[in-house]
């Protein structure tokens, strides 16, 4: 009979499993850690056309807790600065700030689509072209007085006081 025995083999092995490993990672001259560096692989052209259907594609895909930021979305204006750069208006302050949470995910979105990693969006709040409204006689009064001084000039004629 042979003298084998599995005891000495057993406690070799997970003597070898449990002995600690060390790692070297590559250093710069200084001792630091290389800084990674952005690869840029793509940088195709696109259009105004694509950048909207790609943000439409966005906007449809959002989940249905979501409907009311897809439904903004859809309605936005959108516009090209160059040839990475484009511009979102938004309607007031509270779309902005919903826009700014979904921007690193839109731009990933765009980015597959586009095929260009370099795309990136702004957000602008969008200048209202609707009057203001009056809707107290005092702002009305005033409204008025804007559009035709001449409503002034017949107040202290007569001595008229508003109520």
């Amino acid at each position: 009979m042979l003298g084998v025995s599995i005891k000495k083999t057993v406690e070799s092995i997970t003597k070898k499993e449990s002995s600690p490993t060390t790692v070297h990672e590559p250093k710069n001259n200084y001792g630091a850690k290389p800084k990674e560096e952005i690869a840029v692989e793509n940088n195709r052209s696109y259009t105004l056309a694509d950048l909207r259907y790609l943000w439409r594609e966005y906007a449809t895909q959002l989940p249905q807790k979501e409907k009311a930021t897809s439904g903004r979305m859809m309605g936005m204006e959108l516009e090209l600065i160059d040839s990475t750069h484009f511009l979102v208006k938004a309607d007031n302050e509270l779309v902005k700030s919903t826009m700014k949470k979904h921007k690193k995910a839109i731009e990933k979105h765009l980015r597959q689509g586009l095929k260009n990693d370099l795309v990136s969006m702004d957000i602008q709040i969008r200048e209202s072209s609707e009057p203001t409204r009056a809707y107290s006689k005092n702002e009305q009064y005033k409204m008025m007085c804007q559009r035709n001084a001449s409503l002034l000039k017949m107040k202290e004629a007569f001595a008229l006081e508003l109520e």
